[in-house]
């Protein structure tokens, strides 16, 4: 269903709605934009929810690229260990605080990271010398058949390592959950069959709350 609304951004009076063919397009460009900045891209999404945040997850997901969502609270020396962790090079931020965040991380780690801005004040800047990157104006600049040429020549292994979640860190260094696509596939499977009511025209997203609990439940155990 190409035409049908995917995405509605009230803050975006410039593009208010989304269809899935236009967030597919988005997805496709954005995971051109990170493989085009990095051979091998490791990426860490650190900002608020938004149409450009929820696309970047989703181009690291279909392209096999590894990511974490991040929470927004976590401060400089939780980042770079969770950054050092995970060997993070490349990361999509919103703003002036996080971006000076991930000065600090940088500086933290002594190797360079490629920053792509998302939101309003997306405008180019620099990280103590290393550019900024605005996301979507690196999407419109990419040649669509160069774009299309690179992702079709990668190969996607749906057991490897594709998103790793963290919980809070209230009780210490946050514990990482790694799901791999086959994971991820099989459990929207299990919730449509757990909630076959929800409508044609109803997306339920609610992995993030049950996440939640679950990491709850991982910090009890101590693991």
């Amino acid at each position: 269903h190409p035409d049908r609304v995917l995405f509605s951004d009230r803050r975006d009076t410039a593009a208010p709605e989304w269809t899935c063919a236009q967030v597919a397009w988005y997805a496709r460009s954005v995971a051109g934009a990170l493989l085009e900045a990095r051979k091998s891209p490791r990426v860490a999404i650190l900002a608020e929810n938004s149409v450009d945040v929820a696309c970047a997850d989703l181009a690291c997901l279909l392209h096999g690229i590894l990511v974490t969502p991040l929470n927004v609270h976590f401060e400089q020396d939780t980042l770079a260990w969770i950054f050092e962790r995970l060997q993070i090079n490349a990361v999509v931020t919103d703003s002036d605080e996080r971006l000076r965040q991930l000065e600090g991380v940088r500086t933290a780690l002594g190797r360079d990271l490629t920053i792509f801005r998302v939101g309003e004040s997306a405008g180019q800047s620099s990280v103590r010398g290393a550019p900024v990157t605005p996301l979507r104006p690196a999407c419109a600049r990419l040649d669509p058949a160069a774009v299309a040429a690179r992702l079709a020549a990668r190969h996607t292994d749906l057991l490897a390592p594709a998103t790793v979640m963290f919980t809070s860190g209230s009780t210490g260094r946050p514990k990482g959950v790694v799901f791999n696509l086959f994971n991820l596939v099989s459990k929207r499977f299990a919730r449509a069959a757990a909630l076959p009511a929800v409508g044609r025209d109803e997306v339920l997203l609610c992995y993030l709350p049950l996440f939640h609990t679950f990491g709850r439940f991982l910090e009890m155990l101590g693991t």
